[in-house]
C-alpha cells in the first residue's frame, strides 16, 4: 500500500502522456502483420526524501534497430564548460540559478504522424492480461529518449527564445539580446543572467514545460547540481563562488 500511490500516479501519466490503447481488432491486426510489441515494465525507486515512486520504463535492449531515428548519443554539458558559466569574468551583477525539468522525457515532443507505428504492452503482474498501446512519444528506458529531450528543448530554445547553442558545446546557450546563458545536463538546467531576465525566463520557461521551483545561489544558499556543490562565499567585502 506505501508504493501504490506513486505506482497508480505514474500509471495514469504515462497513459495520458504517451499511450494510445489499441482495440482488439488492431491488437489482432498487429499480430497478423507479425509486428512484436516492446515490453513495460514497472521500476519502483525509493527517494532520499522518502517519496516511494514508480517509473514506467520501457527496456531499451527489447528495441528493434528502426526506432533508433535520431541516434542513442545526447549531448551533454562538459564539466569544463560548468566551470566556464560559474566563473565568467565581468560578469558581477548577475546571478546564478539552476532548475529541474519534471519528468522531461514525458514532455519531449511526440513522434511524427509520418512515421513508423511503435507499439508496447504492458503486464502488471505475472498471468495477468497483457495491455497493448500505441506509443505517440519516448518514455525513459528507451535508447533515443535522451536525444529526444535534447532535441525537444534546443529548438524551443533557438527558435522561440534567441537562444544560440555554443560551436564547442552544444549544451551551452547564450541570448546575446537578454545576456542570459545556461548549460544543460538531460532535465538539469543551470542559469546565469540578471535577476530580472533570469524570473523572465524561468516565467516563459514554465509556460512551455513543467518545472520544479529554480534555486537562486547566495551566501545562504547553496546550490547542488548534477552531483557537485556549488556555493558562493565573501572574503574582504568580495563575493566569489566556488565548487
Amino acid at each position: 500500500s506505501d508504493w501504490m500511490q506513486g505506482y497508480v500516479h505514474e500509471l495514469n501519466e504515462v497513459r495520458r502522456r504517451r499511450l494510445e490503447p489499441l482495440t482488439d481488432q488492431q491488437v489482432t491486426d498487429m499480430k497478423a502483420r507479425n509486428i512484436k510489441p516492446v515490453r513495460m515494465r514497472m521500476r519502483l525507486e525509493h527517494k532520499k526524501d522518502d517519496r516511494r515512486k514508480g517509473r514506467l520504463i520501457i527496456q531499451g535492449f527489447r528495441e528493434p534497430a528502426s526506432w533508433d531515428r535520431l541516434g542513442t548519443d545526447s549531448p551533454v554539458a562538459a564539466l569544463s564548460t560548468i566551470r566556464t558559466l560559474l566563473f565568467m569574468a565581468g560578469c558581477a551583477h548577475d546571478c546564478i540559478s539552476s532548475i529541474d525539468v519534471s519528468t522531461a522525457f514525458l514532455q519531449a515532443d511526440e513522434y511524427p504522424t509520418d512515421m513508423e507505428a511503435r507499439y508496447v504492452y504492458y503486464q502488471p503482474y505475472p498471468g495477468a492480461s497483457k495491455q497493448y498501446y500505441r506509443l505517440n512519444g519516448c518514455l525513459y528506458g528507451q535508447r533515443t529518449s535522451g536525444m529526444e529531450w535534447y532535441n525537444t528543448l534546443k529548438t524551443w530554445l533557438c527558435e522561440d527564445m534567441g537562444f544560440e547553442p555554443g560551436k564547442n558545446d552544444p549544451c551551452i546557450f547564450t541570448n546575446k539580446h537578454t545576456g542570459v546563458k545556461l548549460v544543460t545536463v538531460v532535465d538539469d538546467v543551470l542559469l546565469r543572467g540578471s535577476m530580472e531576465q533570469s524570473k523572465l525566463f524561468y516565467k516563459q520557461f514554465e509556460e512551455r514545460f513543467q518545472l520544479k521551483d529554480p534555486t537562486y545561489l547566495t551566501v545562504d544558499n547553496p546550490i547542488r547540481y548534477v552531483g557537485f556543490d556549488i556555493s558562493m562565499r565573501r572574503k574582504s567585502g568580495i563575493q566569489y563562488v566556488s565548487i
